[in-house]
């Protein structure tokens, strides 16, 4: 084949691979339509010429057509006319093709995308949940500290033995979540409650570990 008709739908889909790959690809479309040689290219620069190469093939069988009779001789403008509207509507149908495969690959990533960034923020909440909801015991002097802060009437001394001592459940058996809420409870319960209830609070608990 002579002449080489190269369009520009040609152009604008292969100016989007990178330099090195654009020049794969040209070389690859004029070897084929010149010298008929097969080329050797893999990944994204295979499937452009895979799209182009229907075109190179009409264009090589109507040139050859041409040269071999066998029909009604046309001339050379017919001859030319005819298979640039065939190579033309090839074309369209190709870069067609290429903008929905596109599309395409394009909505998937979003997806992936959006399915990835849903696991990773489900995974934080996961993480902050599990996290906030594990209850640490504090040690007698973090006790001791807070009841100071807060100029408290609770012996932090028996607060932390009773909870201690009972695993830090409360009264009715259910694990406390958080002792500072507790401890806050205490006080209004002492402002009201004499001083030997707490002893009795106390001794309670240590019954109910020894039972």
């Amino acid at each position: 084949m002579r002449n080489l008709i190269f369009y520009s739908s040609y152009y604008e889909a292969i100016k989007e691979l990178p330099d090195e790959e654009q020049g794969k690809v040209y070389k690859a479309v004029i070897d084929y339509a010149m010298e008929r040689i097969e080329p050797n290219l893999t990944g994204v620069s295979k499937a452009m010429f895979v799209l182009i190469q229907p075109s190179l093939d009409a264009s090589r069988k109507n040139y050859e057509n041409g040269t071999k009779g066998g029909r009604p001789a046309k001339n050379k403008t017919q001859v030319e006319t005819e298979e640039i509207t065939q190579i033309e509507t090839q074309s369209i149908t190709q870069h067609k093709t290429q903008t929905e495969s596109y599309q395409i690959f394009e909505k998937e990533k979003d997806n992936r995308e959006i399915i990835k960034e849903n696991k990773e923020e489900k995974e934080e909440k996961e993480k902050e949940i599990t996290h906030t909801s594990r209850f640490v015991p504090p040690t007698l002097e973090e006790v001791k500290a807070y009841a100071v802060e807060r100029g408290s009437n609770v012996d932090p001394q028996k607060f932390f033995e009773y909870f201690e001592t009972g695993n830090w459940t409360d009264s009715k058996g259910n694990k406390v979540k958080n002792w500072k809420q507790k401890f806050i409870t205490w006080e209004g319960e002492r402002r009201n409650t004499p001083k030997e209830t707490s002893d009795t609070q106390l001794s309670r608990a240590i019954r109910r570990l020894t039972q």
